[in-house]
């Protein structure tokens, strides 16, 4: 388990803890794969670090910016302005039934109810004020400028039937890197 500190809920704080584990492991040029938020941080450590400490990125269901934007229709389904963002900040409070929604809304079938419990308890572990400022954090950033930077060979996963992100969205991150970047939809 990690450490529970009172700060750094910013996806850069969260991409520099990835570079210090890469260098703490010892792990040279490895594949980062990330999904949904984890996505996100593998572009904050493109951006902070480069690319030249790894090999090869997989990305899976997430869109470049959640947020709607005059020139971006593509948003998340949830969190797309300050006021859904504000509407999740206070859905967390109450991290039960939150934990319980969080998987309804972001899992297009239901899984297994071993699954579920899985990830309720997961999500139980996050304290909701920590939770909120991430979110806080990660929500409104567009990376699209850093995507069209990325020159190592990649993979854009992404579903058709995300309760999360139109599939447009998800696709545009294979685009917006070119071709490097094959995109595989489920």
């Amino acid at each position: 388990k990690s450490d529970k500190p009172a700060w750094g809920f910013h996806v850069a704080r969260l991409a520099a803890d990835l570079n210090d584990l890469i260098i703490s492991l010892g792990l040279s040029k490895p594949v980062l794969l990330g999904t949904s938020l984890g996505c996100a941080v593998i572009w904050s450590y493109v951006e902070l670090f480069g690319q030249g400490g790894v090999s090869k990125l997989v990305f899976v269901d997430q869109a470049p910016s959640q947020w709607i934007l005059p020139d971006w229709p593509h948003g998340s389904k949830g969190i797309y302005d300050s006021p859904s963002l504000a509407n999740i900040q206070r859905a967390v409070l109450d991290m039960d039934s939150f934990a319980d929604g969080n998987s309804e809304c972001c899992l297009s079938k239901p899984p297994a109810p071993e699954v579920m419990a899985v990830l309720k308890s997961e999500t139980l572990m996050c304290d909701p004020a920590h939770l909120g400022a991430l979110m806080a954090d990660h929500a409104p950033k567009d990376w699209r400028p850093i995507l069209q930077r990325i020159t190592l060979p990649c993979l854009n996963l992404y579903g058709t039937d995300s309760g999360c992100f139109p599939q447009e969205g998800c696709a545009a991150v294979g685009s917006l890197i070119g071709p490097s970047c094959p995109a595989g939809a489920f």
